[in-house]
């Protein structure tokens, strides 16, 4: 039991890359309730939206990233500063992207296709500038050579929107 609270995590972590989700959940529930108290809710809320995709829950998945989406633009409309909102920018940006992937994953076109466009506003810092880094670090990470996030994110828009005449 001494060693559930170093290992669990690395655990669940290390099944899930292996897709068995299965043996994972046990591993990653006692680490997320052991850590609830200390860690903010939305990273909380975050990492159970994390296991019910490994379930293939795509449904509660989506709606539990919006539910998430929702609460922190809230905070953000109320101008609250990264320091006083307690989720951080790259959580609203991995958030905002995986309700694209969850979208995608479950052919509703037009909702991906008006998330995408929200994400393309963020990176270039339209509504809330503070935000634009979190995407374009986001950006960054999903890059290979030429290839990055925002070319995924084109190429999927013009997917949804038909052939390129």
């Amino acid at each position: 039991p001494e060693l559930n609270a170093k290992y669990d995590a690395l655990v669940a972590q290390t099944l899930i890359i292996r897709n068995d989700a299965g043996d994972a959940l046990p591993f990653a529930n006692q680490a997320i309730a052991r850590t609830q108290e200390e860690n903010s809710p939305y990273y909380v809320d975050y990492a159970k939206t994390t296991l019910l995709m490994t379930e293939t829950k795509y449904d509660q998945a989506l709606q539990n990233a919006l539910a998430l989406d929702k609460k922190m633009r809230e905070a953000l409309q109320q101008n609250a500063t990264e320091s006083t909102r307690k989720f951080g920018d790259t959580l609203f940006a991995f958030n905002l992207f995986r309700i694209g992937i969850l979208q995608q994953k479950l052919g509703l076109k037009k909702d991906e296709l008006k998330t995408w466009g929200e994400w393309k506003q963020f990176l270039e810092g339209a509504q809330y500038p503070a935000l634009a880094q979190a995407f374009q670090d986001q950006n960054a990470i999903f890059s290979e050579g030429k290839l990055s996030l925002l070319n995924y994110i084109n190429h999927r828009e013009q997917a949804l929107t038909g052939p390129i005449g």
